[in-house]
């Protein structure tokens, strides 16, 4: 979730101030690796804080596998764990991140040209020296 909101956060931050995406615009990318890069430090500073909450809402974690143990063959612990941490990390982690790139859109007006992400991670493979 920090991690997502801070990505969020940075594109926000670029579009906000460049209007346009930072996929196609290489100031609004300097301003999203800048503002990303700023959240990213300010959330290791709060790592302790972070790890509380993990604590504290692990009595709710527990209830969402005990709903999911009611749906798995034999009501084992092990397979309704996995379904949770899917539903929850995974597809829960996606629809945070495109609903916020969808609000981005709306609030700003502003196309965040996700079909340039793919010619993005190409040239960051190439950057790397891996293969193409």
């Amino acid at each position: 979730m920090f991690y997502v909101s801070s990505l969020l956060l940075a594109t926000y931050t670029a579009v906000k101030t460049h209007g346009v995406s930072p996929l196609v615009n290489a100031a609004a990318m300097k301003t999203f690796g800048a503002s990303y890069f700023g959240l990213w430090m300010i959330q290791n500073f709060l790592r302790p804080a972070r790890m509380g909450l993990s604590v504290a809402i692990s009595p709710g974690t527990d209830k969402i596998v005990e709903f999911f143990r009611r749906y798995v063959p034999r009501n084992e612990k092990g397979p309704a764990f996995a379904l949770t941490v899917f539903c929850v990390n995974v597809l829960g982690t996606f629809a945070y991140m495109f609903g916020g790139f969808f609000l981005i859109q709306a609030l700003t007006g502003v196309s965040l040209e996700l079909s340039s992400l793919s010619g993005l991670l190409v040239a960051a493979k190439a950057a790397r020296g891996g293969p193409a």
